[in-house]
């Protein structure tokens, strides 16, 4: 999937948001990782902040997107590098914070992928995760209908992610629906494109017929408010392990 930095960052500041929670509950588990491990940074906006919030930490970030990493500047605590999860066994070192926001989804095989990401843990490491929940998404679930499409992403449900992780690790899962606070119907298609929206017109045989019909379901689904706006409803899914080496 091709992805736009510029059109992903369009929404930076509530796409942070969830990055801002899951750091908040990762602090609460370990309090100055020596390393960390940013699966999926994307144009490094989560790396950022883990920058900001663990200051004395040596961080890297992995993407497989040359557009999203084009513009990130290594630094002395930050460096970057275009590397795919799926091969995250091959990945030197081991790491004491290994944040993934909302990026695993995308893996090939995600089972395989967490089981690896438990193997670069150190010794009372924390994997921090979050991921959008697109089986309770209107937006997903009017363009798999449209398309016909089953399945979007690699997403278990919670209780698999419990028993994979939960052998070796301390497990903790919760959900967030935010309401975000948009313009009109073309600003949720935006927001969409930005992240999943072009792997539905991967699957769709005219992009225009199936974007004025996704336009039309998504203004029956969603009514303006007073002033205009609309809210759109986001449920992300966030999970905080801890090694405790059972």
């Amino acid at each position: 999937m091709q992805w736009n930095k510029d059109q992903y960052l369009q929404f930076k500041s509530y796409r942070n948001l969830a990055v801002i929670e899951l750091i908040n509950k990762a602090k609460q588990n370990i309090e100055n990782p020596n390393k960390i491990l940013d699966i999926g940074c994307g144009p490094a906006n989560s790396t950022t902040l883990l920058a900001k919030h663990f200051p004395n930490s040596k961080i890297l970030g992995i993407d497989n997107s040359v557009n999203m990493l084009k513009e990130t500047q290594n630094n002395k605590q930050c460096t970057f590098m275009l590397f795919c999860m799926d091969n995250l066994q091959s990945l030197d070192g081991k790491f004491d914070l290994i944040f993934a926001n909302s990026s695993i989804q995308w893996a090939k095989n995600q089972k395989n992928l967490l089981n690896n990401i438990v193997a670069k843990l150190n010794k009372n490491g924390v994997f921090a995760m979050q991921i959008p929940m697109d089986s309770k998404a209107i937006f997903h679930k009017i363009a798999k209908k449209l398309t016909l499409q089953k399945k979007t992403f690699s997403s278990l449900k919670p209780k698999e992610y419990y028993d994979i992780l939960s052998r070796k690790l301390n497990v903790k899962i919760w959900e967030t629906t935010y309401y975000h606070k948009l313009d009109d119907i073309n600003s949720i298609i935006q927001w969409y494109k930005g992240s999943s929206l072009n792997v539905y017109l991967k699957n769709c045989d005219d992009e225009k017929i199936f974007l004025e019909k996704l336009k039309y379901e998504l203004n029956r689904k969603f009514t303006p408010q007073k002033d205009g706006s609309i809210l759109l409803p986001f449920p992300r899914l966030f999970l905080v392990a801890k090694y405790c080496f059972k």
